[in-house]
């Protein structure tokens, strides 16, 4: 998706980084959590170290003295996969099929990460609780999602036909059997027993497990994204208001996600980028959140440039550490065969910091 800023204008993105992690260590209070943002450490080696239970340098994507770390770089990249799994509700299994292990060690490194944070592991238990309560969760100013599957009964019992007239009480019945259905220490085995009985009586069962599983999943993360999305939209009003920002002729354009893209007449853009970096850094004062944020912005003619050099450049790293690849950047440059190969190979170089298209 690209688009080119008017003759005289050019574009100004800038998205806040880490955002939905930032609002997570917010809401559960954990103090690890908040002391990696708060002292601006790579909120993913500390992930990594959570589970792989080595030093916080052991997963940083690069040496002390700028070379890239390989060991540490596929450490780091694994993290950020489990920070997404804690945030998703998604479970052990999941993540060992997005992780490429067995089961058992993505049930294990799960594990490990709410230990290690057991504030996260906290709120997502309150989160459950208060959605099985209302029936809905809220963000940090209120908004409301509501979330009815959570409140289903775990197991329905129906007559498909009218019961037997010689069926006494068969509402009685149903009742008792639900009874024995809610039995916490209930196996699967006993489950099956009694779903047998029930159907030998000429009831049907429906079970709403999987629906209930999916809502208890969603509590947490839509605290999450409701409070990201809050975030944001404080956010642009203020820009769509700022003074400053209006005296250079800026205006807001359009957000996607956790990105903002302004306009911006050419002579006033590096001062309009400061702001702009300056006002999504402290977004998180207007909804009254105490982690700072941290901002990249960019100045481009079409907006796109930027995140594009960034994906080709993360799949260089990609091939330059595949050990089945002979010539990395030949690759590359196959693979993102509609941009000049010279540029490309430039960018790989330093000689330029952005592909243009």
């Amino acid at each position: 998706m690209l688009f080119k800023a008017r003759p005289g204008y050019t574009f100004i993105g800038a998205d806040l980084g880490q955002q939905e992690p930032r609002v997570m260590a917010y809401l559960s209070r954990d103090q690890k959590l908040i002391e990696a943002f708060k002292e601006k450490k790579d909120i993913y080696a500390i992930v990594a170290q959570s589970y792989e239970g080595n030093s916080y340098e052991d997963n940083l994507e690069f040496h002390s003295d700028g070379t890239i770390y390989k060991d540490g770089k596929k450490r780091r990249k694994k993290a950020k996969t489990v920070l997404l799994a804690s945030m998703y509700g998604m479970s052990g299994a999941t993540l060992a099929s997005r992780l490429g292990v067995n089961k058992a060690e993505g049930i294990e490194k799960l594990d490990a990460f709410f230990s290690y944070f057991s504030g996260v592991k906290q709120v997502i238990e309150q989160s459950v609780d208060m959605c099985k309560d209302f029936g809905y969760i809220e963000d940090i100013k209120g908004r409301r999602r509501r979330l009815d599957d959570i409140q289903l009964p775990l197991f329905e019992l129906y007559y498909k036909t009218n019961p037997s007239v010689n069926q006494d009480n068969p509402d009685a019945m149903i009742a008792t059997l639900l009874n024995r259905l809610r039995d916490p220490k209930l196996t699967y085995n006993g489950i099956k027993k009694i779903l047998s009985e029930a159907s030998s009586q000429g009831l049907i069962a429906r079970t709403h497990k999987q629906r209930i599983m999916r809502a208890e999943r969603q509590c947490f993360n839509a605290r999450i994204q409701g409070s990201s999305a809050t975030m944001t939209k404080k956010l642009m009003l203020e820009l769509d208001k700022d003074p400053e920002l209006l005296s250079y002729g800026a205006h807001l354009l359009l957000q996607v996600h956790d990105e903002v893209l302004l306009e911006c007449p050419l002579e006033y853009a590096e001062e309009a980028s400061a702001r702009l970096k300056f006002m999504m850094e402290n977004a998180c004062r207007y909804v009254g959140i105490d982690i700072p944020m941290v901002c990249d912005a960019t100045i481009e003619e079409r907006w796109g440039e930027g995140s594009m050099t960034a994906d080709i450049l993360e799949r260089y790293s990609e091939l330059e550490s595949g050990s089945n690849i002979s010539n990395p950047l030949e690759t590359l440059c196959e693979e993102f065969a509609e941009f000049p190969k010279e540029s490309i190979v430039n960018l790989i170089k330093g000689s330029i910091n952005v592909i243009k298209f």
